[in-house]
Order: structure tokens, then sequence, then C-alpha cells
């Protein structure tokens, strides 16, 4: 998934146009946050092991850190 991700962020800078940067950016942003929860379930032998509070806690820093730097991007 990582490497999907960092294909979108190479092909943002191929164009200029806003509205495609932004749709790459945010098909970028579900892939990593699909991201979070595929290495919780890998690395866990089964769904009760998989440690929801701290799969959130990561979802929520990773929106937090997204959300900071779109609103950096606009201004």
């Amino acid at each position: 998934m990582q490497m999907i991700a960092n294909w979108l962020i190479l092909q943002e800078g191929e164009y200029e146009d806003p509205k495609i940067r932004a749709a790459l950016e945010q098909s970028k942003n579900g892939i990593q946050a699909m991201s979070l929860i595929h290495e919780r379930l890998y690395g866990s032998t089964s769904l009760q092991d998989v440690n929801t509070q701290q799969y959130i806690s990561q979802l929520i820093s990773f929106i937090e850190d997204t959300v900071s730097i779109s609103e950096s991007l606009d201004t």
C-alpha cells in the first residue's frame, strides 16, 4: 500500500491543476488510512489481538496531520 501512496505522491508533481492534485492527495490519504489497519491486522494473530485504541489514536493523529498540512497549503 505504501508503494501505491508513494506513486500517487509522484503523480501529484505531474499536474498543476489544483483539483487533480487534491484528488490525488485524497486518494493517497485514504490508502494511508487503510494501511494503518492493515498493519494492525497483519501483525496480530486474531482480530481480538488488534489494539483498537492504539489504531484509533494513530488514525486521529494521521487525520490531524493531514488537515494541518491541507490548511497550510490553502493559506
